[in-house]
């Protein structure tokens, strides 16, 4: 018996090119349609893609199921090119690729309501690989849930690649469950090795925003931003995210590059703090020649929040200290959207603890506004579930980093009283103390 199609397409790795599959047949070809409605139908093990659109106008798919085995490559669900006002709206696929594909010249885009996975999870992309594409603009996913794909919602881009644009898209109310990585900017997608990953990429990316994420990441890295080098991304918002890892290996993380994210509201995995650790080593360089010394002697960790009222905006600020009052490092957030101080300065609290994790210190004296945080735990606010969730992070990540009986508060009343010791097993406090 001979090798079957997936395993052809397994070995050449690639749909386009001299050793592609083009003569492969797609399940059903849309090209050049306007003014339709796709609705009621069913795509089962295509060859390749199941459903490709190009050069179409105004066209809705509407409750399509899709369905190939999860080891299937370039089974993209629907593929989508060249086209204007396309919706692809109440749908299930579960496929070998993408659920869904945006390819270059594609312009208001919809994809709500669809259930994806298995499969890679919604993609923008792959762009830049070929010299006549053409930009990608205004697409929007709102309204999905994504369950046991490789990846969430994801762009990507080729290194190496010619000078085009992707701009403003929206990932809105998108539920996670266990997909490997959430949420994804990839400038070096290089899956055959057949590119220069050394040249970054030429696609310059600006105005994306991912709101209300939730959900569970199946790795730890759940949040992972790799923009280009030479044209680093710009504008990209995370507002009220909340994925959870639960691996015996931590909480789970970000990673961020070549982008200075937006944070609005709840964020969880947080921001990367590479630059951090860079600002330090940096110093430490300075300081010891060379030589790395690891910070294990005490530090001071001080944080505040501010409220920009008329701008309707609030930020905060950390700064870390040395036991000569030198500064080490320091951090700054603008969090849009937020109205409450106490949020405020409990992401503050938050950010310090994650900087003294990234930092690797095991000794911390944290003061400045705790009273604040602790208060507003008593006290009635207008969004108590986020402070509830900024809080159990806060204790979470105190045992993480200090080992700590970080549960061990004297709070009486609707104010703090006594003192919130952070104990380790030799009885040294590192905590933060609070007057009544």
């Amino acid at each position: 018996m001979g090798p079957t199609l997936h395993d052809l397409s397994n070995s050449r790795q690639q749909t386009t090119g001299p050793d592609s599959l083009d003569g492969v047949p797609v399940n059903i070809r849309l090209d050049y349609v306007t003014n339709s409605i796709v609705r009621d139908i069913s795509s089962y093990n295509s060859k390749q893609f199941h459903i490709h659109a190009l050069g179409c106008q105004n066209l809705t798919f509407d409750h399509v199921t899709i369905k190939a085995p999860q080891n299937s490559p370039n089974t993209d669900g629907i593929h989508i090119g060249r086209s204007t006002k396309i919706n692809v709206i109440n749908s299930q696929i579960s496929i070998g690729d993408d659920c869904v594909s945006i390819g270059d010249g594609s312009r208001d885009m919809l994809i709500q309501g669809v259930n994806c996975g298995p499969g890679h999870g919604i993609s923008i992309g792959s762009l830049g690989m070929y010299q006549n594409e053409q930009p990608v603009s205004r697409v929007r996913v709102i309204g999905c849930n994504l369950t046991n794909t490789s990846n969430g919602v994801r762009i990507k881009t080729w290194p190496d690649s010619y000078p085009r644009s992707a701009a403003d898209f929206l990932f809105e109310n998108i539920i996670i469950n266990n997909v490997d990585t959430p949420i994804i900017v990839d400038q070096g997608y290089c899956p055959w090795n057949v590119c220069k990953p050394e040249i970054p990429s030429k696609v310059k990316i600006s105005n994306v925003s991912f709101k209300n994420l939730r959900g569970t990441s199946a790795r730890k890295s759940a949040v992972v931003l790799v923009c280009s080098s030479s044209l680093p991304c710009e504008n990209v918002e995370l507002r009220d995210i909340d994925l959870r890892y639960n691996g015996k290996d931590g909480p789970a993380n970000s990673r961020c590059v070549n982008v200075n994210p937006i944070i609005a509201g709840y964020e969880n995995p947080p921001p990367s703090l590479g630059t951090v650790r860079k600002i330090w080593l940096r110093r430490n360089d300075v300081v010891h020649g060379g030589v790395f010394v690891h910070p294990n002697v005490l530090k001071k960790v001080n944080w505040d929040a501010s409220i920009a009222k008329k701008q309707g905006w609030m930020g905060f600020g950390v700064l870390v200290r040395d036991e000569k009052g030198i500064v080490i490092t320091a951090e700054c957030k603008t969090l849009l959207g937020c109205r409450d101080p106490s949020v405020a300065e409990a992401r503050a609290a938050l950010m310090a603890i994650y900087m003294c994790k990234d930092l690797r210190l095991r000794q911390v004296h944290l003061e400045r506004d705790t009273q604040v945080v602790v208060s507003a735990v008593n006290c009635s606010m207008t969004d108590w579930s986020r402070m509830e969730l900024l809080v159990g992070d806060i204790k979470r990540e105190l045992r993480s980093v200090f080992s700590p009986m970080a549960d061990d508060l004297c709070w009486k009343g609707r104010q703090p009283c006594g003192t919130y010791t952070i104990q380790s097993s030799n009885d040294e406090c590192y905590g933060s103390t609070m007057a009544c």
